[in-house]
Formats: structure tokens, C-alpha cells, sequence
């Protein structure tokens, strides 16, 4: 299937179980022998030539080249992006940019723990097809259409964002529930067109779009409201943010609306009717002792998420926790080779290597650097001229780094800091700008849910942006016609300190 990595692809089977196979062997573009060329030219040229100043040191120096190098590659996909992962962590450390520990730890990290365990969850529900049962159950209670399934997915994403603090938690609990229903939609080209739709929006967007409402609803939410209470002192806690972001609930319909649109799916129905469905759901049979087991040690994870605040348990040693928990003798242990072969090992890899990424920009002070040029860079302007052209340029410089959690704790506190430096209010010019973060949908590279869903193989990168990109022009201009008039009613005017 296009998109994928050269060496494993996505094969939906009817029984709905995904399986992981190689991919015929093709010679190797010409183009990709290019793309590395220059990723290595670019990566070397900075590290030799970009000059050291007062306030750029060679560490500085070796993560902006890494991070070029990492971008090219991405690009002009001239690696796996699993490979092109594993070797940040790699260059980080023979460029001197970080010490041996500090290159790899983004795969120890609670982000990266997070998505290997949630990947183990949901491959756990493949293997003894919980998700087709649940997205039976789903599909009985909606109409026979695509764009019914859909609004119910993201209804339940919505839903599930007070409770599951992460968007990707969400997006890999949904996916095998998605490639369930995907399973039993109709052939041909109107077939394919629906299943990259759910795919691509009931896993992916939907997670992305259910999370800026609530402080819970995402990682980045609480990286941000800390930084605006530590360096603002704001006061933001769980009411006070849902009241500053509840109009971007209306993005959510817009979302819908789009994908209707866009992919044309209003009238595609089911391969089988309704009647099909509760024979499938018979064939299915009761649930056994251990379904009801593992769907309980599911149900315990996301018990602990909503609670962490409360527990002070990370959301990665949950997910971990619970995975290791349901491969205790008697659960699924039995199941582990299956397990293996649909678990999503080239995602979290790629995942690890841009959280390494991101804290080598942290360690570094890479981004204390940035924040320097930015202020620079940014003219003596009308407040909404400096609003939408700070949006567009952490747009552009956050399409290296693949972690929206990474992203938002690399630029929240430049993006305050100027903020306080424009003389602008930190809270709405910061909770604007960095809330677009959460809309960067140019690439599935951007964020986790929107990679999860890439994984499945529905859909390329070329697919993907002509899907997401306009909606994060959508967000763009969302937040200047909505949000900010909202926030000045409220006490917060973009414009006054």
C-alpha cells in the first residue's frame, strides 16, 4: 500500500484482524538516494559552518543540525521512518550534541512508555477481536451510513477526552474499533474512500479535535497551563481552561462537515445491512472469563489515567502496567506471536527518536536560542499581524519535531516569553498560538494520534494534507474570528498585557 515504510505493510483481512506483511521488494528511487544526499550535505554544513557565537554553542549547533537532517529525511522520505527515528538518538550523540544518556532517553521517556503500552493494549484487542465486537456493538446502535459511524466515533472521542488524558491513548484504542468497522464496509473505490475517512478522522483528528477542550483531554494542555501559571500566574486549573476554550467545540462539527465533503462519503453505505451485523455480532458468541478479564484491565487503565492527578501515576507506567497485566498466565500470554506481528513497532520508534529530539532542544537550550532569533525576527506590528505570523512560524519550524507533547514543551515557554517580551497578554496570545499546535495537520508526522492512524496504511502522506491542511487553516482562522474575541469578553483582550 503507497505511504507505507519499504519494509512491513498493513493488510486489512475481512475477519477484521490487521496483519503486518512484507511488501514485494522494488528497486529504490533515485530520488531517495537524493533526499539522503541532502540530508547529510545540509546536516554537515550546519555543523561545520553555521557560525558559534555568544549565544550559540557547538552543542546548539549539533541539535539544529540533527534536527535539519531529521526534517530532509521526513520530507523526501529517503529512510524508513523507523530508521530515520533510531538514528536521531544516534547522530545526537556522535555530534556531540548530548551525552550517551540524554540522546536516548526520549525512548524511556513517559510519552514513549505511553505509546508502547497503549499499542500492546490495542494489539491485545485485535488478537481476541475485542475491537470487532465493540465496533459491532457501535455500528448496531447507528444508521447503516458511513457518516452516521462517524459522528458516533467522534462523539465517544469527545466523550472519552475528559477521562483519557492522551490523545494518542485514544487514537490506539479506537484504531482496532475503526479497522472493525472498516472491515465491513463496501468494495470498490467509494469503499476506500470511507475507510480512509474513518481512518483518518475517527482515529486521528477526532482525538486531535476532542483535546484542547478539556485540560484532561491532552498532554500538551497541562504543559501549557503550568507554564502560564509559573510564568504568567494565570491560575489556570480544570474549569478556568474549559471556560477559556469551550468555543472550540464548534471546530468539532467542522471537522465532520469536512470530511463529508471532502472524501464524498454521505451515501456509502455497508458491504451487509443491519441484518448482517447481528449475525455477525451472534457469530461472535458471549463473552468468555477472559474477554471480561482483559476488557477489565483495559477499563483499570483508563480508570488510572482519569485519576493521575489524584494517584500521581504517569500515564506511561499505567499503560505499561496494564499491558504487562494482560499477558498474565491465563489471559493472553497464549497470544503473544500474533500480538507481535500487529503491533506497530516502526511507530514507536519513529515516536521515540523525536522525543529524543525534543530533549536534547531542552537540554541544549536549543529552544532559549530560538526564542533570542524570534524576538528579532518579529517587527514593531499590530497585535493580530504578530498573532497569525507567530502561529505561521511555529507551524513551520514544528514540522521537525514529531511529538505534539514535544512540541508544546519546546515552545510554550518561548512562545510566553515573547509574549511578555511583545507586550501582548500571555494568556490568549499563548493559549492561541500553541493551541493551533494541536491542529498541525499538514503531516501525520505532527502528531501521535495522526500517526497511529497512518499506521493502519489507509491512507499516504499526500492524502493526509489535502485532508488536514485545510482544516489547520480552518483552526487559524478559527482563532482569530472566535477565540480571541471570546477571550477579550472574558477578561483576557489579546491586546493588553
Amino acid at each position: 500500500m503507497e505511504g507505507l515504510s519499504p519494509d512491513l505493510e498493513v493488510v486489512q483481512q475481512d475477519s477484521g484482524t490487521v496483519e503486518m506483511l512484507p511488501v514485494r521488494h522494488v528497486d529504490v528511487a533515485w530520488t531517495m538516494w537524493v533526499g539522503l544526499a541532502a540530508a547529510f550535505a545540509i546536516f554537515f554544513a550546519v555543523l561545520e559552518w553555521l557560525p558559534l557565537g555568544s549565544q550559540l554553542d557547538m552543542h546548539q549547533r549539533a541539535t539544529l543540525a540533527v534536527t535539519l537532517w531529521a526534517c530532509t529525511i521526513w520530507i523526501t522520505g529517503a529512510l524508513p521512518k523507523a530508521i530515520s527515528g533510531l538514528s536521531i538518538p544516534v547522530l545526537l550523540y556522535v555530534s556531540g550534541a548530548t551525552s550517551k544518556s540524554v540522546a536516548f532517553a526520549g525512548f524511556t521517556s513517559n510519552t514513549s512508555l505511553l505509546v508502547i503500552g497503549s499499542f500492546l493494549i490495542a494489539s491485545a484487542l485485535n488478537a481476541r477481536h475485542l475491537d470487532r465486537r465493540i465496533a459491532l456493538t457501535i455500528m448496531s446502535w447507528a444508521k447503516p451510513k458511513i457518516s452516521s459511524f462517524l459522528k458516533t466515533y467522534i462523539l465517544a472521542q469527545t466523550a472519552t477526552a475528559v477521562i483519557i488524558p492522551a490523545i494518542v491513548a485514544r487514537a490506539a484504542i479506537f484504531l482496532p474499533i475503526v479497522q472493525g468497522t472498516n472491515a465491513l464496509l463496501e468494495p470498490g473505490e467509494k469503499g476506500q474512500r470511507a475507510r480512509q475517512a474513518m481512518t483518518m478522522s475517527a482515529v486521528g483528528f477526532a482525538a486531535v479535535f476532542a483535546g484542547p477542550l478539556f485540560l484532561t483531554g491532552s498532554m500538551p494542555n497541562v504543559i501549557v497551563a503550568h507554564q502560564l501559571n509559573h510564568q504568567a500566574g494565570a491560575h489556570i486549573y480544570w474549569f478556568q481552561w474549559f471556560w477559556l476554550n469551550l468555543p472550540l467545540a464548534g471546530l468539532i462539527p467542522i471537522m465532520y462537515f469536512w470530511t463529508l465533503r471532502h472524501f464524498k462519503i454521505q451515501d456509502v453505505g455497508l458491504r451487509h445491512g443491519p441484518e448482517t451485523i447481528t449475525t455477525e455480532r451472534a457469530k461472535l458468541g458471549p463473552l468468555n472469563l477472559t474477554d471480561k478479564l482483559s476488557l477489565g484491565v483495559v477499563a483499570l487503565a483508563v480508570v488510572l489515567w482519569a485519576t493521575g492527578h489524584w494517584t500521581h501515576l504517569s500515564t506511561g507506567l499505567v499503560a505499561v502496567g496494564a499491558a504487562c497485566l494482560l499477558f498474565l498466565p491465563g489471559l493472553l500470554s497464549g497470544y503473544w506471536q500474533r500480538i507481535e506481528r500487529h503491533m506497530m513497532w516502526g511507530v514507536w520508534l519513529l515516536l521515540g527518536g523525536a522525543v529524543c529530539m525534543s530533549n536534547a532542544f531542552t537540554v541544549t537550550k536549543t529552544n532559549v536560542w530560538l526564542s533570542h532569533q524570534l524576538q528579532h525576527f518579529f517587527p514593531t506590528a499590530d497585535w493580530l499581524v504578530l498573532f497569525i505570523l507567530a502561529i505561521v512560524t511555529m507551524q513551520i519550524l514544528r514540522i521537525g519535531i514529531v511529538s505534539n507533547v514535544g512540541s508544546i514543551a519546546l515552545f510554550t515557554p518561548i512562545i510566553v516569553t515573547l509574549a511578555m517580551t511583545l507586550h501582548l497578554n500571555p494568556v490568549s496570545f499563548s493559549m492561541g498560538v500553541l493551541n493551533v499546535d494541536s491542529y498541525a495537520l499538514l503531516i501525520p508526522l505532527e502528531i501521535e494520534a495522526c500517526l497511529v492512524a497512518y499506521a493502519s496504511g489507509e491512507f499516504t502522506f499526500g492524502e493526509f494534507f489535502r485532508a488536514g491542511a485545510p482544516l489547520t487553516a480552518i483552526a487559524i482562522l478559527y482563532m482569530v474570528v472566535v477565540m480571541i474575541p471570546w477571550w477579550a469578553l472574558i477578561g483576557y483582550p489579546i491586546w493588553q498585557p
